[in-house]
């Protein structure tokens, strides 16, 4: 079976403050928002299977702009690395790149092992919300 990979070309405005854009790498992800968020879990946590998310984006950066900043690289995971996540990011001259890899390497949790899959996803998801930030030169 073969990965799905779709290329595609689109315009976007991004969020801007005066002089400086903002741009969240994954924001035309499916998973957007931390699905573990609850105090307490009544249930298992079923993934279905084992998993692999991969996200890769170039980013050019147009005439005029430069990169203030960007998300660093990190390798994040549980103890028992059944979840991983790893980002890496990467700016050369007028382009940036970053791929994201998150795996899931067990398909059930059970609901004792909730309050550590909660705070890694708690990370992970502040990670996930890092933006890139772009300067405009005058």
């Amino acid at each position: 079976m073969k990965p799905l990979l779709e290329k595609f070309n689109f315009n976007y405005e991004i969020t801007r403050t005066d002089n400086y854009y903002y741009f969240q790498p994954l924001f035309l992800a499916s998973f957007r928002e931390n699905p573990f968020t609850s105090i307490l879990r009544q249930t298992d946590i079923d993934m279905g299977c084992n998993q692999q998310f991969i996200f890769q984006m170039s980013l050019s950066i147009p005439a005029g702009m430069a990169l203030e900043s960007i998300p660093a690289s990190i390798l994040l995971r549980n103890s028992d690395s059944s979840v991983i996540f790893k980002r890496q990011c990467i700016s050369e001259k007028s382009v940036a790149f970053i791929k994201i890899t998150i795996e899931y390497n067990y398909p059930q949790f059970s609901k004792v092992e909730y309050p550590s899959i909660k705070e890694f996803f708690k990370k992970m998801y502040a990670l996930l919300n890092e933006q890139i930030v772009l300067k405009k030169i005058r």
